[in-house]
């Protein structure tokens, strides 16, 4: 940045929240759960020695320039075209696949290969349900005694069902019913129980793998399905 030592621009494009539009089809959650899990989500994030640590709902967007064309949509009436002329169009998540990031790194620790295995403090970010933080008698001595990799992981599932009115219907989505032991598996009480992400994002592929299997789907190709949406 010109005359400013230490800082930088970055530009991005429009970004929105994951859930908006809402998911039509089994195969575009899929999808979600999947780049959340590797790439450009946890496993990226984990493999280049990151941990996020404030990985809930909120700090998720989704750049979804593919499914709105060029006449984009407002930042702040996402509803309405950038002009205000009419109301925005769009393709579907299957038609025109878009990418999920995480963002927010304010809380997010870079570490050295070196410097692992590591520990963090219980801390106060988005998620407050993190059962190794919740349990910590030093809560408040904040002593750095907690795995940082197996507390993103928790919080990335424990945030996949946001809270807010915006995101409602969210909740009442039907047919993720595959992916409740994977969830267990991965919001484990007892940290050390708590599966890794390499081992999560296996586990993914074989749930995957055995529903395209049910439906009589290659498993190359994605599975559809209804989420329970009229």
């Amino acid at each position: 940045m010109p005359d400013e030592e230490g800082h930088v621009i970055i530009v991005t494009p429009y970004l929105r929240p994951w859930y908006d539009p809402k998911f039509k089809t089994i195969s575009e959650g899929v999808q979600f759960f999947r780049e959340m899990l590797e790439f450009p989500g946890i496993q990226f994030i984990h493999h280049n020695h990151i941990a996020h640590l404030n990985g809930g709902f909120t700090n998720i967007v989704m750049h979804a320039t593919s499914m709105y064309g060029p006449d984009s949509f407002h930042p702040l009436e996402r509803d309405l075209k950038y002009d205000f002329s009419s109301r925005v169009r769009y393709r579907s998540r299957t038609e025109r696949p878009p990418r999920y990031y995480f963002i927010d790194y304010g809380l997010s620790i870079l570490y050295k290969p070196e410097e692992l295995p590591a520990t963090v403090r219980a801390h106060e970010g988005g998620d407050k349900s993190v059962s190794e933080f919740l349990t910590d008698p030093d809560w408040r001595k904040r002593t750095p005694k907690h795995h940082p990799f197996a507390s993103t992981s928790i919080m990335l599932v424990m945030h996949s069902e946001p809270s807010s009115a915006d995101a409602k219907e969210l909740r009442e989505m039907k047919g993720f019913g595959f992916m409740e032991p994977l969830i267990a598996a991965m919001t484990e009480p007892d940290p050390a129980k708590r599966i890794q992400i390499d081992e999560a994002v296996k586990k993914f592929a074989l749930i995957e793998k055995g529903r395209c299997r049910s439906l009589g789907v290659d498993s190359g190709t994605h599975c559809t399905g209804n989420t329970g949406h009229p």
